[in-house]
């Protein structure tokens, strides 16, 4: 916490785990990064603080069932913080990948984790309407929120990348009497990442261009210990919630191992 004087640290990443062709099973501290994008995904993202987390990765054929239970922080009024999520993702092996993703975060005073979550096949819809989880008085002790991605290369040096978060989707009509995200539906975001490489003079150079987007009341929740944050910083895109980022960039791998990264945008 100090940092200048070493008075505290914590491993960043470290675990344990077995890793196979169709299996990939792993337990200890990092984090996860579920989307269509390299390192900044909506919802779950490599800028995100660690956590610790189990994680179970099946493989069959052109299918992978990705799946993953942690514990995020404890807050000062003693509301424990957990997060868990479950992925199912196809590519032909060749030059397309598409996903479906949900993701949610669960809380509660001195809550334990929760044994219906740690179903990979499980809906979050399915485990709290049905009141299976251990949280007593009914619904509202966890959050949720559901992804589409896919991961495209439709000509050699094209690459086009996108995610779509839902959050609150309602399929039916309902009454809403003010702005509160506890009466808002139809929150979402979406992200999109265009880019282009072609060797140049014996350089790898990539031309690319990024728009993200995020609704008002996406990635919120009527209870601030269900937001997708840990320890005030975004769990997924570093915009947060209502904002948007435009951004476009270059990068070139040239001879002896050199990089060359340029990024300008507005936020």
């Amino acid at each position: 916490n100090r940092r200048a004087g070493f008075n505290t640290g914590e491993t960043d990443m470290a675990g344990i785990g077995y890793f196979s062709d169709w299996l990939q099973t792993w337990f200890g501290r990092g984090r996860q990064n579920y989307g269509a994008m390299a390192l900044d995904n909506l919802v779950l993202s490599e800028k995100s603080t660690a956590y610790d987390h189990g994680t179970l990765q099946l493989k069959f054929n052109n299918l992978r069932l990705r799946y993953f239970h942690g514990y995020l922080e404890t807050l000062e009024d003693g509301r424990n913080r957990y997060i868990t999520g479950r992925g199912l993702e196809y590519s032909n092996r060749n030059n397309l990948i598409i996903g479906a993703h949900e993701i949610v975060i669960y809380s509660g005073e001195n809550r334990q984790m929760d044994i219906a979550y740690f179903n990979p096949i499980a809906t979050h819809l399915e485990v709290e309407l049905n009141q299976r989880d251990n949280r007593p008085g009914g619904t509202g002790g966890q959050n949720s929120v559901w992804q589409l991605s896919t991961d495209w290369i439709p000509l050699k040096g094209l690459r086009v990348s996108g995610n779509l978060l839902f959050d609150e989707f309602a399929l039916d009509e309902i009454n809403i009497n003010g702005t509160d995200t506890t009466e808002s539906v139809h929150n979402y975001a979406y992200q999109t990442r265009i880019a282009y490489s072609k060797e140049i003079l014996n350089c790898m150079v990539t031309s690319d261009f990024q728009y993200t987007f995020v609704s008002t009341y996406a990635l919120r929740h009527e209870q601030g210990a269900n937001n997708f944050v840990s320890r005030g910083l975004p769990l997924g895109t570093d915009i947060g919630s209502d904002g948007d980022k435009l951004q476009i960039g270059i990068r070139a791998i040239i001879p002896f191992r050199i990089i060359i990264n340029l990024q300008v945008g507005k936020k």
